[in-house]
């Protein structure tokens, strides 16, 4: 199977993906920069983790348009926590280094 940068850069899932990981990133990160601690981040992760679900597994399944199905949602919310899991990391350098 050969990979093909440009069948990626063209794929309307790819860039749907990277909106959903920029968005977990950019909240979580919001809150490491306005935060002096760890609890804080992990209290806003769990914030996110829940209306993310929330939002992927019950509203887009009823209300979006088209009826997303659960894969779809399953690949939005994973794409959600990986962009938290690295505004975690870059919270966690931020709040040791002081």
């Amino acid at each position: 199977m050969n990979f093909d940068i440009n069948s990626l850069m063209t794929n309307p899932i790819f860039y749907g993906e990277m909106a959903h990981l920029l968005g977990g990133y950019a909240i979580l990160l919001t809150i490491a920069f306005f935060s002096r601690s760890w609890k804080d981040m992990v209290i806003g992760w769990c914030i996110l983790l829940g209306l993310t679900a929330a939002k992927e597994f019950y509203y887009d399944m009823h209300w979006e348009i088209p009826i997303q199905d659960f894969r779809g949602g399953l690949r939005d919310f994973l794409s959600y926590q990986a962009g938290a899991a690295l505004a975690m990391l870059m919270g966690w350098i931020k709040i040791r280094r002081g």
